[in-house]
């Protein structure tokens, strides 16, 4: 649970009017509870029911088993994404691939990887988590061992196209399933938890695979990543619970139930004050949390409510009943909702952003500096993965624990309301890095200097990068989080069509412009995305305001009842 820091002034600051809540996101976050109190108030956004069953009721280590296997696929499937490029020296020695060929394999799994976010999100909608959880997982399997085996081009772009599809779910489906467990004031330490591993299988995994493939052939980083999915592949057979959750609504169950999503929602100071929940008895210390229960209705937990049997929580479906009509909007809705709701478009630019230029930073390092005067081997380009994993690790606590305090620190500031474009006012540090590493990088390739320069820029890349994806996503998260799976489709496929482009295009423009221009240009186009947050900060709420109504009629018709 995060830490709650104390408020400035004891006994200040409480909350004293009532506040109309007109735009999605907006909530009661902070507060400070009694005259002379010294400790913070978190208030559990969204709203638990009483059921035990529901996952936001699970225990810390319930919770952190499934967030573990889920984290631990996606660690996986993005190693599998990015080991590739440390042995394409290989495959044009071994296997007479040429560099344009390996290039375009790459493009053809971008290009998977967006139709599979297409097809996988509303699957989970619709039939659960777990069902698509174990079938991406068999076909990661499936198409590793391929891989692995392959010696031919056609074969590797075959199995370029569905181990992309399969891997789509490491971007869509781990940070629903974040939404699915953890309340507002955790999101940005889960997503940064998410985004850790995930730069560990992008940065991590191509070091060992240099190694591996100089020690024992570069086959076997595909058999050593085999035996590693078949292991996940078994904990989410036996140990991952569906955490897909329905409100329940029939009368006199005993549940509680929650309203759906309303135009506006009005909050009295005078009832959140009652409904303060002390974390223990006695007189409350300065390091102590306090909860607010958001509905007084039904305080905490109904244990009359038994719990599911082992073989309840490991269903293999929990179906949504819905038209196939119903089913067919999330399929194509994706799109609309990008180009009515800002929100989403500036996360997607983001989103987009950040991996069109680590694929250009990626593809670019294997192949120039593996030329004189840098002439690194297999084993060398994997340890070049190293810079950038160190500036992510540092990103990923901006974009996560530092994420979660700020929000907290301009809560208050704001009779304890939160607005999900408090998340981007740290966004501007890592928004300026970002492009200085890559403008470093490029003029340090281009211009041949010492391999700690390029390294340099990539680690300043790799800071930004993991602290601006968390930032981000937990923005569109709290901002929209009953249509977060059809808005993550939309900004997966954007991403992944965009990082397509790039990697088909990457050649001919450095072949127009040169090396250094090229950077220079790329670096320009970063920071313009990046300084986007300036008008989301500004207008964000009177956007969010505005699409109120749209939004509440998507959330109406999403297949998952209670909305992510």
């Amino acid at each position: 649970m995060a830490e709650i820091t104390d408020l400035e002034t004891a006994g200040e600051h409480q909350l004293t009017k009532d506040i109309t809540f007109d735009a999605p996101g907006t909530a009661y976050l902070e507060a400070s509870v009694g005259t002379g109190s010294l400790h913070g108030t978190t208030i559990l956004q969204p709203r638990p029911t009483s059921d035990p069953n529901d996952p936001l009721n699970w225990s810390f280590s319930r919770k952190s088993l499934n967030f573990a296997i889920a984290s631990f696929f996606t660690m996986l499937v993005f190693a599998l994404i990015d080991i590739g490029p440390v042995i394409w020296q290989d495959f044009e020695d071994l296997l007479h691939i040429p560099y344009p060929q390996l290039n375009n394999q790459y493009a053809v799994n971008c290009v998977s990887l967006g139709l599979g976010s297409i097809i996988l999100v509303p699957l989970a909608l619709k039939f659960g988590r777990r069902p698509v959880y174990l079938l991406t997982a068999v076909v990661v399997l499936l198409t590793t061992i391929w891989q692995a085996v392959l010696r031919d081009l056609a074969n590797m772009m075959a199995a370029q196209v569905f181990n992309g599809i399969a891997c789509a779910v490491g971007w869509t489906l781990v940070p629903i399933t974040i939404t699915d467990l953890f309340y507002i004031h955790q999101r940005g330490r889960a997503n940064s938890v998410y985004q850790l591993l995930s730069s560990t299988g992008v940065f991590l995994a191509p070091v060992a695979a240099g190694y591996i493939a100089d020690g024992q052939g570069w086959p076997w980083i595909y058999w050593w990543s085999a035996i590693f999915v078949a292991v996940n592949l078994l904990l989410f057979i036996f140990a991952f619970e569906e955490t897909k959750f329905s409100i329940p609504t029939i009368a006199g169950s005993g549940m509680r139930t929650l309203a759906t999503a309303r135009n506006t929602e009005t909050v009295n100071a005078s009832d959140v004050l009652k409904r303060i929940k002390p974390a223990s008895s006695g007189q409350p210390t300065p390091a102590q949390e306090t909860f607010i229960e958001p509905s007084g209705a039904d305080f905490g937990i109904s244990y009359s409510i038994p719990l599911k049997t082992y073989r309840q929580r490991m269903a293999l479906f929990t179906t949504t009943a819905g038209p196939p009509g119903q089913f067919m909007q999330n399929i194509y809705r994706p799109l609309q909702i990008l180009v009515t709701i800002p929100a989403v478009a500036y996360v997607t630019v983001q989103y987009s952003s950040a991996l069109v230029w680590f694929a250009v930073v990626a593809t670019t390092q294997s192949e120039y500096l593996a030329l004189p005067p840098y002439n690194f081997g297999t084993t060398g380009i994997g340890l070049l993965n190293l810079p950038p994993f160190i500036g992510s690790v540092l990103g990923c606590v901006w974009g996560g624990p530092v994420s979660d305090w700020s929000i907290k620190f301009f809560a208050r500031r704001n009779e304890g309301v939160y607005e999900p474009e408090m998340r981007l006012y740290i966004s501007l540090v890592p928004g300026l890095i970002g492009p200085a590493g890559l403008f470093l990088y490029g003029y340090s390739v281009s211009e041949g200097l010492p391999w700690i320069f390029p390294c340099l820029g990539s680690g300043l890349y790799g800071f930004s990068m993991a602290a601006l994806i968390p930032i981000a996503l937990t923005y569109l998260t709290d901002s929209y989080h009953k249509i977060l799976g059809t808005a993550l489709i939309g900004v997966s496929f954007v991403q992944y069509m965009c990082a397509t482009i790039i990697v088909f295009a990457l050649d001919p423009w450095i072949s127009s412009m040169g090396l250094y221009s090229t950077f220079t240009a790329i670096g320009c186009l970063a920071l313009g995305c990046n300084l986007l947050c300036f008008p989301m900060i500004i207008f964000g709420k009177k956007w969010r305001i505005s699409c109120k109504e749209q939004y509440k009629k998507m959330s109406s018709t999403q297949l998952d009842e209670r909305g992510v």
